[in-house]
């Protein structure tokens, strides 16, 4: 004699899994804060160093895209290169300074539209 035994058959239901969405970040686009590592120089005649701006906006973050304008107010005594810069995605533009054969002191100012900072300069021999 065989037995029979009905089991029944129910399709599983398929358990709903959170789909990842990424959550839009502000973008930064406006500039609030513009700085200069290092701001004091002291350089030997024709030295140089390297100097990186960082612009920032609203909550310290990193402005990207942005033109930096460098000038020296001693071109006798130093140079900067290159003249423009345009902000990285950290919101860094890095610039080199060099002294000519001179001694004396000089200032390179980095303007980013009315935003601007300073780095003195000493050249020493």
């Amino acid at each position: 004699m065989t037995a029979s035994i009905t089991v029944p058959y129910t399709t599983p239901t398929p358990t709903p899994t959170a789909t990842p969405t990424s959550t839009p970040t502000e973008e930064c686009v406006d500039a609030e804060n513009i700085s200069a590592s290092p701001s004091e120089l002291k350089l030997n005649t024709k030295g140089s160093n390297k100097v990186t701006i960082t612009v920032t906006g609203k909550n310290g973050c990193p402005v990207e895209g942005d033109s930096i304008k460098a000038s020296v107010s001693n071109s006798s005594l130093v140079t900067v290169s290159p003249r423009n810069k345009t902000t990285d995605e950290n919101g860094r533009a890095v610039f080199t300074i060099t002294a000519k054969n001179k001694t004396g002191n000089a200032v390179v100012t980095f303007r980013d539209g009315s935003l601007s900072t300073q780095v003195n300069v000493t050249v020493e021999k």
